[in-house]
């Protein structure tokens, strides 16, 4: 959204590698753009961390972050890699909460893929 896009700025995603341990990949603050796509093919991660409480701007009808549609798209685009839903429930503009994404994953039968922790939860793989 070029009007939008001032007001958001850059997003930044993260990349943390080490020998002998699984990439991970936090995507951070973003919608799915060719940047991500970049950084899936350049570094195969085995974790994905996405944002995706579909957060929202008054006045504006396209979404900030990413929602429960880019973890489907995620599973196709890496269905080998763990994905971990985060970023809901924490602020006030986000659409879409932990019991939204919960039962879509459930609904589209990709809960193997996706872990969706409460606050303070660690996920072990």
């Amino acid at each position: 959204n070029p009007v939008l896009a001032p007001l958001a700025g850059d997003a930044m995603g993260v990349i943390f590698e080490a020998a002998d341990e699984p990439t991970v990949y936090l995507v951070g603050d973003t919608v799915w753009t060719s940047d991500v796509e970049k950084a899936l093919l350049r570094f195969d991660p085995n974790v994905i961390i996405m944002n995706t409480g579909y957060a929202q701007i008054l006045g504006f009808e396209d979404s900030i972050i990413m929602g429960t549609k880019d973890i489907a798209r995620m599973v196709v685009r890496k269905p080998e890699a763990k994905i971990i839903a985060v970023h809901m429930d924490t602020v006030n503009h986000t659409a879409t909460s932990r019991k939204d994404v919960r039962k879509f994953i459930k609904g589209t039968n990709i809960e193997s893929h996706v872990a969706v922790p409460e606050d303070g939860e660690t996920i072990t793989l």
